[in-house]
């Protein structure tokens, strides 16, 4: 009987471990920072053990333990929506944006905005019929959002394509040069030298056109 009762101050210790350790897993960002892979590694030791306690009751730990550890859908799909942004993957990068919007709260501004950011960037590449209009839409809804300049820069090479110089200058004047990539830093030394030229400013074209590389 004593041994009995020992064992069963034992299953509720860990029990109430087991409660703490979950409660860490729900807290986790996804993908997990590095801070949290230790979690990762312990949880299933610690199941092993309260497993050991519990006998059969640790297939209800299993469950539970599996949906502690699951991240929110929301995460996954924007976590594989930036990811294929970043590969250039603007058609299936649109199709997991579009997705989010039927998941995420019109109320969560912060995830709003990486959507509506990441099906503007896809409309600019993929040069859709709308994508001016979704450009000029997003700078006049999130004025002062880290993306506006990625996203002045995008208008201003539409407005190139389109032979619009006046406007394409407006826009690369918005745009944050050292925070873009070598090859967007080209592009914008290429653009902005013809406008130069276009304008009669050919000191300041040649200048542009040396940054390229050769």
């Amino acid at each position: 009987a004593l041994l009995k009762s020992h064992l069963h101050k034992l299953t509720y210790k860990y029990e109430a471990l087991l409660v703490y350790f979950f409660s860490q897993a729900q807290s986790f960002q996804y993908p997990p920072a590095a801070t949290d892979v230790v979690w990762y590694t312990i949880l299933p030791y610690l199941l092993v053990l309260v497993s050991a306690i519990m006998g059969v009751n640790v297939l209800v730990v299993l469950v539970f333990g599996a949906q502690a550890m699951t991240p929110p859908e929301k995460d996954v799909v924007l976590s594989r929506a930036t990811s294929l942004l970043e590969k250039g993957r603007w058609s299936d990068a649109r199709h997991e944006y579009e997705r989010l919007r039927t998941i995420v709260s019109s109320d969560d501004e912060g995830a709003m905005q990486s959507i509506e950011y990441g099906l503007t960037v896809c409309a600019a590449r993929l040069d859709d019929n709308v994508a001016e209009q979704r450009m000029l839409d997003f700078l006049s809804r999130y004025p002062g959002s880290v993306y506006a300049a990625d996203v002045h820069f995008l208008l201003a090479l539409h407005y190139c394509e389109n032979d619009d110089f006046v406007r394409a200058k407006r826009e690369f004047a918005a745009v944050s040069y050292k925070t873009l990539t070598a090859a967007d830093k080209e592009r914008y030394d290429v653009r902005m030298g013809y406008i130069e030229f276009l304008e009669g400013n050919h000191s300041a074209g040649y200048a542009l056109f040396s940054r390229v590389p050769a």
